[in-house]
């Protein structure tokens, strides 16, 4: 059975489909939101592929931290 975040997302790349990393004791990755508003996990090696044509990277101003 595979890990899940606190917040019951699956710890999979939204891109590739790849288990994300664990570094620290947490998982590490990049948020972008779609053209629906709705928010995915990528790794870092997979922004650059993943945005453009609607999709953008959430900045830390957005997401509250």
């Amino acid at each position: 059975m595979s890990r899940t975040f606190k917040d019951g997302g699956v710890p999979f790349c939204w891109h590739c489909s790849k288990q994300l990393m664990r570094k620290r004791g947490g998982f590490h990755f990049v948020i972008v939101i779609d053209q629906d508003h709705r928010q995915h996990r990528v790794h870092h090696d997979c922004v650059d592929r993943v945005i453009g044509d609607g999709v953008k990277r959430l900045e830390y101003e957005e997401a509250g931290s």
